[in-house]
């Protein structure tokens, strides 16, 4: 866990420069005095449709009546419709308290001003936070010396994994774990689109299409990074130059099966329309194949969330990057009317376990049944959790996750996994540099629209490749590409020199 601070704690180095300060706007001591007060928030759900929301939100809201004198209201959709609704309520200044932030959304609003300071805040209501978080885990967060967000503290490492179900792979004798490279794959999806006329062999949606990372040799494993804050831009460790996926061979072989895939009938054929994800399509029985992360037990909790055991395939190797930190952060926006309060509520969700546990499993007895002090398991009847009527998905996503309780089916030492795990994982050379888009910001904003019309209907197969690539960096080009590409190379060798 060394190893990983001492990594994190560089974060601080980022190379951005904004004009003024948000200042907080911190009451008394006491928090902003007795007087009841209602907090907004805003993060996102699996379904955003949880049958017993209100329940749990009663519950939530007497426990906090006693504890912080306040109460919460909560607006939780789908991942979908959290993304399209945050930038224009951060642009609006809706009165909000509590937001769910990532690496996106913090580095699109913060020179828009949208996000209160928390260092004052943190010292005189966030003392549990301090305590509960490495403190150079904290330093990573910060821009210029400032902190704006807090990150969930939870696995750092990051990998991605490709999960069966355990009936179909027993029944058609699937090599999955053999299956490595996209020919391997390619075999199983031919084996399920033969035997299993009913089933997707791979699902894949309009929003978030898994691209796994197949067809990588060893040595090249890490070679490429990914240039967080910008899409499909990567950053050559070789080389030290900065490629746009559309020219990667990797990628383009990765294409090529998509379109072989989409028009054998592999993948469904509202791929590049359809907002159902991998998940959901599991849940009802259309696919036997998921791709999650590669995190320990994740099979476990599969299994648990479906209804029917999954069994790990393929999983890369885990990286150690500052981005997986960010990944999953909360903020205070600059909206808000009870900040004092809202640092209250934050630090308990990072200190108090009835209360992340409110959030994250729902009401005891009703949506879980404990076992024992830290395990709990399906209430009676109950077959999987997506039917346990509160299932939200969050237990990354909010405050502590080494306070969450363990399912029946995990592992007593499941967060002692988890520490090897981050311990364990791969340093990569850019786990800290992020981009200054400001420079180039009318480019990229062309760019993405490129993006918009070329990289969806490529990754669910539905272009021809030989024809679509070149038109795809023929646009870019003529809109921005070099100029981008040489604005990251720049900063990369200021960052480097630092």
């Amino acid at each position: 866990m060394k190893r990983v601070i001492t990594l994190l704690i560089a974060a601080s180095l980022l190379m951005f420069s904004f004009s003024g300060c948000n200042k907080a706007k911190l009451a008394d001591s006491s928090g902003g005095g007795n007087k009841f007060v209602t907090l907004k928030m805003f993060y996102p759900t699996g379904t955003g449709n949880e049958a017993d929301m209100q329940l749990v939100k009663d519950e939530i809201n007497k426990y906090l009546k006693a504890e912080l004198n306040c109460e919460v209201e909560i607006e939780s959709p789908d991942y979908a419709t959290f993304y399209q609704k945050l930038p224009l309520k951060l642009q609006s200044g809706e009165k909000m308290d509590y937001i769910f932030a990532n690496t996106l959304i913090f580095f699109n609003n913060l020179p828009k001003k949208a996000f209160l300071p928390l260092d004052e805040l943190l010292n005189h209501y966030g003392k549990g936070i301090k305590e509960t978080i490495p403190s150079d885990l904290l330093e990573s967060m910060k821009v210029k010396g400032v902190t704006y967000v807090l990150p969930t503290y939870k696995d750092i490492g990051e990998s991605e994994g490709l999960y069966y179900r355990k009936d179909l792979v027993s029944k058609h004798n699937l090599d999955i774990k053999n299956a490595d490279t996209l020919a391997e794959f390619d075999t199983i999806l031919s084996t399920l689109k033969e035997k299993e006329p009913n089933m997707v062999p791979y699902w894949m949606n309009n929003q978030t299409v898994q691209i796994f990372k197949l067809d990588v040799q060893p040595e090249d494993e890490f070679r490429y990074e990914a240039i967080h804050g910008l899409k499909e831009f990567y950053f050559d460790t070789k080389t030290e130059k900065v490629l746009h996926s559309s020219k990667m061979p990797e990628r383009i072989s990765l294409y090529k099966y998509f379109e072989k895939w989409n028009k054998a009938g592999y993948i469904n054929s509202d791929a590049a329309t359809t907002n159902t994800v991998q998940y959901a399509a599991a849940q009802n029985n259309k696919t036997g194949i998921v791709v999650q992360g590669g995190k320990p037990e994740t099979e476990k909790n599969l299994s648990l969330d479906l209804g029917t055991e999954y069994v790990r395939g393929y999983t890369t190797t885990p990286k150690l990057n500052v981005s997986a930190a960010r990944a999953s952060m909360c903020a205070i926006p600059f909206s808000s009317q009870n900040p004092e309060r809202a640092m209250m509520l934050i630090n308990k969700l990072y200190t108090d376990k009835k209360l992340i546990n409110l959030f994250v499993n729902g009401v005891e007895g009703k949506n879980y049944v404990k076992v024992d002090e830290n395990t709990i398991k399906l209430p009676e009847g109950v077959t999987k959790a997506s039917d346990k009527g509160y299932n939200p998905g969050i237990e990354w996503r909010m405050g502590n996750q080494f306070l969450n309780y363990l399912w029946e089916n995990e592992s007593k030492d499941k967060w002692e996994k988890f520490k090897t795990f981050n311990a364990n994982a791969k340093e990569v050379k850019l786990s800290n540099f992020m981009f200054n888009q400001e420079p180039v910001k009318t480019q990229i904003a062309a760019i993405n629209n490129i993006y918009s019309e070329f990289e969806t209907p490529l990754r669910v197969g539905a272009l021809d490749v030989d024809k679509a690539i070149p038109q795809y960096i023929s646009k870019l080009e003529a809109n921005g590409l070099n100029e981008i590409i040489a604005e990251m190379e720049k900063q990369y060798k200021e960052w480097k020199a630092n």
